[in-house]
């Protein structure tokens, strides 16, 4: 009715990446935008490393959203937008991929760096009702320890 949540591990997704692929994206830095998700909503940006260590493991993680994705520094547009469909399909996979279907009461936590999530449509006339709460030990965020996270000025 408020449609599922779909968990895949960007862990997994890197670990996993075709050799030739790998090589191509280590050193990327990517920009991810609200424009595309929210249009109504001012745009905020940020640009970030696309495979970065994850703060509290060490582990390498990928970050790339097709929802939110904006475009590779430095890359030609195209290019760029084929590089990310290409992404998304390594992450989307589903031998690393989760799909939670709602039920009254359920109580889920997982790890918002190496779990990347999003939600299935649904129909509008139903209502949704969550509560997030977010866990931190420290300010370690998405690859702080590497590259602070900025604005983009794009």
């Amino acid at each position: 009715a408020g449609g599922d949540t779909l968990f895949a591990n960007v862990k997994l997704a890197y670990e996993q990446l075709p050799a030739a692929l790998l090589s191509r994206i280590d050193d990327l830095t990517i920009v991810h935008t609200t424009a595309l998700a929210e249009p109504r909503m001012p745009r905020v940006a940020s640009e970030h490393r696309l495979a970065f260590t994850h703060p509290a493991t060490g582990e390498t993680v990928l970050y790339c959203s097709p929802r939110h994705f904006e475009k590779f520094v430095g890359m030609d547009a195209a290019e760029g937008e084929r590089l990310c469909r290409e992404l998304e399909l390594q992450i989307a996979r589903p031998e690393i991929s989760y799909r939670h279907v709602w039920q009254p009461l359920d109580f889920v936590v997982w790890d918002n760096i190496k779990l990347q999530h999003a939600r299935t449509h649904f129909d509008p006339g139903h209502r949704r009702h969550m509560r997030r709460i977010q866990i931190a030990a420290d300010d370690a965020d998405v690859e702080r320890q590497e590259k602070p996270q900025r604005p983009c000025r794009s």
